[in-house]
């Protein structure tokens, strides 16, 4: 009760069922481009680990991901990238509260520095807050303003 671990989460059918049922209700009751690279993901906290777990196996899905106070564990280490293709796709931003006290800054830099050594198109955001609304509000604007809506 009241544990957010990875035990609870299956993130394996929190994509197929967003693969199979979100995005196709999307595309058919709302007025969207089906091509990839005008679609963006985007994840706080929690959303965001799952934000960067799509990334790592679906980045041709999408043109932008905006990995926002979270980042999966499994991009971390050195050389963790190396069994993904194709992840200079997209346009990715790495957002954060400086002051975040419930994501390691280390990971998010970490996967930063990897994800750039790979030759991604890798954005690093850190705006003024912590782990909560007021960093959110920022990093929200600022993916769908300055990184998406340019």
């Amino acid at each position: 009760e009241g544990d957010i671990s990875d035990e609870l989460w299956d993130y394996s059918m929190i994509n197929r069922n967003f693969f199979n049922n979100v995005l196709p209700y999307i595309e058919e009751n709302y007025n969207v481009s089906e091509e990839s690279k005008d679609r963006a993901f985007a994840g706080l906290s929690r959303g965001g680990y799952l934000t960067s777990i799509l990334y790592a196996e679906h980045p041709t899905e999408f043109g932008y991901f905006g990995i926002l106070s979270g980042v999966w564990d499994g991009l971390v280490e050195p050389g963790a990238l190396d069994q993904y293709d194709n992840l200079n796709s997209p346009k990715v931003m790495l957002g954060y509260g400086e002051y975040d006290n419930v994501v390691s800054l280390d990971n998010i830099h970490a996967v930063h520095d990897n994800l750039e050594a790979k030759g991604v198109d890798v954005v690093d955001n850190p705006v003024f807050g912590a782990h909560d609304w007021f960093a959110w509000s920022q990093l929200f604007e600022d993916v769908a303003l300055d990184f998406v809506g340019k």
